[in-house]
């Protein structure tokens, strides 16, 4: 497989969203963690599952859709030899 290559004027299609924890998920991760761990209310069953899913997205962040979207077309695209034409 050749190297992935992106044009400049393309590159807004693989830069938007986040990867990972977004800075207000980031201080509900750390409320919670503290929680778990002693400091303040203990969880409810709600936080609990809400805890988990914080630290599931952290350890194992994703792409953004837009991302995946643009790697998929570039890779249908490579696979089957076709190129996308440019009209102006």
């Amino acid at each position: 497989m050749e190297q992935f290559k992106i044009r400049a004027s393309a590159a807004h299609e693989i830069m938007a969203g986040t990867i990972g924890l977004t800075e207000n998920q980031e201080k509900i991760l750390s409320e919670y963690t503290d929680r778990e761990n002693g400091i303040g209310k203990p969880l409810t069953d709600k936080m609990k599952s809400e805890l988990l899913d914080l630290k599931n997205k952290k350890n194992n962040p994703e792409l953004p859709q837009g991302a995946k979207t643009y790697c998929k077309k570039w890779l249908k695209n490579r696979l089957f030899g076709r190129r996308e034409d440019i009209n102006s």
